[in-house]
């Protein structure tokens, strides 16, 4: 996803309304930064399980669709089951690194 890019706003206008009516600069820049840090979580990354080791690095919420499985995985779900390909992959947690880290959602075509 593309980050928001614009400077920061200030207010220029001076508005009449009450002030739970107004959308100010500084809502407008909360939003951005929002946004922007949570830019990655908002679009799911592959993730290549013939390395048969689990995505590192992301942040609570993320998805892993993974891909690539040209070699049998022994990467398993938390109750042992081995993974098949195609499969999402949501970290439950920031840094996630076990299967425990993660819900997994199976994707048949």
């Amino acid at each position: 996803m593309a980050l928001i890019t614009y400077d920061d706003k200030v207010s220029v206008i001076v508005n009449p309304l009450p002030d739970e009516n107004k959308v100010t600069d500084s809502d407008m820049n909360e939003i951005k930064d929002v946004v922007n840090e949570n830019a990655d979580t908002l679009t799911i990354k592959p993730w290549n399980m013939s390395t048969n080791s689990f995505p590192t690095g992301g942040k609570n919420g993320q998805e892993y669709y993974g891909t690539e499985l040209t070699t049998r995985t022994t990467l398993t779900d938390s109750a042992g089951n081995i993974l098949p390909s195609k499969v999402i992959a949501k970290a439950l947690q920031d840094n996630p690194t076990t299967n425990a880290h993660f819900a997994f959602i199976n994707v048949i075509f």
